[in-house]
């Protein structure tokens, strides 16, 4: 790292000089993730990112996050310690210096830190001149500083003790290609050479004695100066040309590296081109940087700069400067690429002041202004404040004047106005004396004159000048106009002039604003609404006016947004457009010649609808103080920009009242922590393009690193082009940033992966994007970054992601699947055509069955029928039985023979024909075989169910299912109806003991 006296040029110029004006800065402490106060050094990397060194660890900071770099003493990857004591950046690494344990390199892609063998002694009596290697160094030593020269060689300073005024400067030497090898060969660190000069009788006993400058290495000893030969290869006597050898503590190259500043310890300073150096005398402090339009300089633990008008001899010293106060600072600070000056510290961590905050001067901080502020004579600023003029310059005789005027008549006053020629004017009265006074301090003669105003009312809240000088104010519910053009022989009602509009009902306290339009109409900004003054008619030369409130009616656009009016401004290019701002009503623009109202609020760009203040700027544009900042609106091309505290504005609030334009053209502002003063033309925009770069990653809300292991990053996120996840970890958070600090806060981003939305779908401040659920794929996520200004980046950052399938969901798993599934289907072919083979053989038993069934049914049928005719067949032999019985009865009785009818059977032949035909064995074995075929699995239910059942009940149930009646039953089984109806009575009971019908049970089962 080059030290502080190789400072970039500070980018800040004033058109007004200063007596005293604080330069606000930014502050990053531990609040901000800073790993301790005490801050050892400073960098910043070819990346851009800020790397500042402490007692406590080594930071790294991108304008939003810090990332912190301690000592593990369970990593031999980590920092060898954590006292940081220099740091300088050699592309993709970092040399890093600790204190009490040597150098580390850091490799920025692989986050490794290597740890090189380096120690050295310091015994008085080694040798001056020596080379030494890596390995052969003497013991012990404490690292102090790191420099680099412009043959890249790398300067150690070593000293032992922080009381200690012996050290070593040692000169270190690194192999070709080093740099680009180290991250795949750590054992290059073997190769360095050590070259070690030994030093004794220093000037100071802390590390603030070398200085480099291209090729320049000085040494400040006590009674000599030291400058390290190049050619020679040792140390020798700087001589000042004109005077003795020089014992100096500091010396300073200027920006063009052409010319130089060389201090002694009590700061007297010689001014040196080449070999001519000449005395400057003593200067008020040490100076750390110069060009040749300012210096700066450090003096009683302020850093203040002074502008150059033609060369160092010639600055002012006792004149105006500006003033960083940093009394907790150290000698040192570092500008980065966009010339925002850093100060480390030895409490609060980081200091910064933004180029950016120079352009906004500030004023009175702590103190809220209410009131209108105004230039003083001596290029300083007031306000008026309980009837005291606060004042940030030198004393002005004039306003002392009117000061004492004001004290000695316990006299008050609202604002003080400035005519064309820099003349003081204002009013002002007694509370409670009805009776005010116009008052004029000429600039010219210094003198202070009053005029008694012949109305009687007190208080005036707002004055303003017309195009002809005329003075007007409002008072007493009048619009007063002064004339002092007039000669001194004018009397009152000459001078004067009054026009009531208290009808209107608004008090003096609520007349805030004034302004005049083209058609001569007086405009007056109230807390009821706009007050319009319109002439109507003049006579002895004195107009005469139409008094008229404008207020806001519900649901009608053409009106005032809002009745409370804060301020008034005629258009600068066009007096017929009246610039209206309301508190909570934002913008509106009137066209006295139509009437017509055109309204800019918080729906078409504005930040805030509390408009405090409008003014001009040469270029046509408005700026409006509000509740949200600083408001530029140009109104041709409708563009809106807002300047915020961080752009270097004393607040984000403004006030009432508190706006006013210098004689200069500059513009003023008050809020509630002070004034800013500012020329619009030094509000250029930040040209700086920041870099954009990817700075963390975490996935399923776990943070990853190149060092997790899990191989997920091949390189540091920051130089990392493309990663491969699994399925599981599809919920990513990209954190980025824009390397850009003059005001990282406004810093705007766009982003989008591409693969899941559109382009540039996303646009905010928030350096950070989350996606849920991604589902495989290819995605690239593409995001770039705008500085405060709103300058994008050229070189969008892009991240390729891939997020494998599950396994499930591979081409192999897939394949698998077909196979698979190619098998099932053949299995399912099969299986159906094995089905469909049963079912066709099922299909034909069935209807095999069927026509078995039907075959048995019919030969049931037959067999019932056949049955049947043999019972009617038995029932007609027994009764020509019965007959033939009785006919044989009766022949018996009458003994006559009687001859025989048909055939002759004899009734015992009878009897064995029906007993072979019914009661059977066979014939009812043959009948169930029968029944069983047609009503398989019946029988043995209803003999599972009712085991009770006799074998007639049995068959009277078969013969029950058959349908047939009681008639063919006692036909079959060969008893009477009457029998085979107690038996149904019976059977019906032992099955279901109910009233339901024997046929109906008898089908049930």
């Amino acid at each position: 790292m080059k030290r502080w006296q190789t400072l970039f040029l500070l980018l800040f110029s004033s058109h007004v000089q200063l007596w005293s004006q604080s330069a606000p800065l930014e502050r990053i402490g531990i609040e901000q993730g800073l790993s301790q106060g005490f801050v050892t050094c400073l960098a910043q990397d070819r990346e851009g990112f800020i790397w500042a060194g402490t007692m406590n660890g080594l930071n790294r900071y991108d304008g939003q996050r810090m990332k912190v770099f301690v000592s593990d003493p369970h990593d031999s990857l980590s920092l060898s310690s954590s006292a940081i004591g220099g740091i300088h950046d050699f592309g993709d690494c970092l040399l890093v210096g600790t204190y009490g344990t040597g150098l580390n390199i850091f490799c920025k892609k692989s986050q490794r830190f290597f740890r090189l063998p380096y120690r050295l002694s310091s015994q008085a009596n080694l040798p001056t001149d020596k080379t030494y290697t890596g390995n052969s160094l003497p013991a012990e030593n404490v690292f102090n500083e790191l420099i680099v020269d412009a043959d890249g060689h790398i300067w150690l300073l070593n000293y032992n003790g922080v009381f200690s005024q012996k050290a070593w400067v040692v000169r270190m030497e690194v192999p070709k290609g080093f740099w680009e090898e180290l991250p795949s060969d750590p054992s290059l660190v073997s190769k360095i050479q050590y070259r070690a000069w030994y030093m004794d009788n220093l000037e100071s006993n802390w590390p603030q004695f070398i200085v480099v400058n291209e090729r320049q290495i000085i040494c400040f000893r006590k009674d000599q100066t030291l400058v390290f030969n190049h050619q020679e290869q040792n140390w020798v006597t700087l001589k000042l040309k004109g005077g003795p050898p020089q014992k100096l503590a500091h010396i300073v190259f200027a920006e063009d590296k052409r010319t130089s500043l060389l201090q002694s310890a009590d700061s007297l300073a010689w001014h040196c081109t080449g070999d001519d150096c000449r005395l400057l005398g003593k200067l008020p402090g040490m100076v750390f940087f110069f060009n040749d339009k300012k210096v700066w300089l450090r003096q009683d633990g302020w850093y203040k700069t002074y502008p150059i008008a033609n060369s160092l001899e010639t600055v002012d010293w006792a004149g105006p400067a500006l003033s960083v106060p940093r009394k907790d600072v150290r000698w040192m600070a570092m500008f980065d690429r966009s010339g925002n000056l850093w100060f480390p510290e030895r409490i609060s961590g980081l200091a910064k002041y933004s180029t950016i905050n120079g352009r906004f001067r500030h004023y009175f901080q702590g103190q809220s202004l209410m009131t209108c502020p105004f230039n003083s004579q001596n290029d300083g600023f007031g306000y008026l404040k309980d009837a005291r003029i606060k004042l940030n310059s030198k004393p002005d005789p004039l306003l002392e004047a009117i000061q004492r005027m004001l004290d000695r008549e316990s006299l008050s006053s609202f604002m003080i106005n400035h005519d064309a020629a820099g003349n003081y004017w204002m009013v002002i009265y007694q509370t409670g004396l009805k009776h005010h006074f116009v008052v004029k301090a000429d600039k010219l003669t210094g003198q202070v004159k009053r005029w008694k105003s012949p109305m009687a009312s007190d208080a005036a809240y707002f004055s303003t000048f017309d195009e002809m000088g005329r003075y007007w104010y409002t008072t007493g519910g009048r619009l007063a106009c002064f004339d002092p053009n007039l000669p001194e022989t004018a009397n009152d009602e000459q001078r004067w002039a009054f026009f009531d509009f208290g009808a209107l009902g608004t008090a003096d306290d609520q007349i805030i604003g004034m302004a005049k339009t083209a058609d001569g109409s007086w405009w007056m900004a109230s807390m009821k609404g706009l007050i319009r003054a319109k002439p109507n008619r003049s006579e002895a030369g004195k107009p005469r006016f139409d008094f008229q409130m404008l207020t806001t009616k519900a649901n009608v656009e053409n009106s005032p947004r809002s009745n409370n009016v804060a301020c008034l401004l005629t258009d600068p290019k066009d007096a017929n457009l009246l610039w209206i701002g309301s508190k909570g009503g934002g913008l509106s623009r009137l066209d006295t010649r139509t009437g017509h109202f055109k309204h800019l609020t918080t729906r078409n760009g504005l930040p805030n609808d509390v408009i405090y203040g409008i003014l001009p700027d040469d270029e046509g544009r408005l700026w409006l103080s509000s509740n949200r900042g600083l408001i530029r609106y140009n109104p041709v091309t409708g563009e809106i920009k807002t300047f915020r505290q961080a752009d270097g504005l004393q607040s984000d609030e403004f006030n009432s009242h508190a706006y006013s334009k210098t004689l200069s053209g500059e513009l003023m502002f008050g809020g509630v922590n002070g004034l800013n003063v500012f020329d619009p033309k030094d509000l250029v925009d930040n040209k700086a393009k920041p870099k954009v770069l990817l700075t963390g990653l975490r996935i399923n809300n776990l943070p990853v690193s190149v060092r997790d292991g899990d191989g997920i990053l091949k390189e540091s996120i920051e130089f990392c082009k493309e990663i491969v996840l699994p399925f599981s970890k599809h919920n990513i958070t990209f954190e980025f940033a824009a390397l850009e600090f003059t005001a990282p806060t406004k810093n705007k981003f766009r982003y989008y992966l591409k693969g899941a939305e559109k382009e540039w779908e996303q646009e905010g401040s928030e350096p950070h994007a989350t996606y849920l659920n991604l589902p495989p794929g290819d995605y690239t996520f593409i995001v770039n970054g705008s500085n405060n200004d709103g300058v994008w980046s050229d070189e969008p950052v892009r991240l390729r992601i891939t997020i494998l399938a599950p396994w499930y969901r591979t081409w192999l798993a897939y394949l698998a699947y077909l196979l698979v599934l190619g098998g099932l289907a053949y299995w399912l072919v099969r299986d159906w055509m094995k089905k469909r083979d049963l079912r066709q053989t099922l299909e034909l038993k069935e209807k095999e069955a069927l026509h078995v069934g039907e075959m048995n049914q019919l030969k049931l049928d037959e067999f019932t029928q056949r049955i049947l005719e043999k019972s009617q067949l038995i029932a007609e032999l027994e009764g020509r039985l019965e007959s033939e019985r009785e006919v044989e009865n009766e022949m018996e009785q009458e003994n006559e023979p009687e001859p025989a009818i048909g055939h002759t059977a004899k009734p015992d032949d009878l009897h064995k024909l029906y007993k072979s035909q019914i009661l059977t064995a066979k014939d009812w074995e043959s009948f169930k075989t029968l029944f069983d075929r047609v009503h398989p699995g019946y029988m043995p239910q209803v003999m599972h169910r009712y085991p009770q059942l006799t074998p007639a009940e049995s068959r009277l149930v078969m013969l029950t299912k058959m349908g047939l009646n009681t008639a063919e039953i006692a036909a079959m089984i060969g008893v009477s109806s009457e029998t085979v109806k107690k038996t149904r009575q019976r059977l019906r009971k032992k099955l279901e003991p109910s009233n339901a019908n024997l046929d109906d049970l008898v089908a049930l089962l």
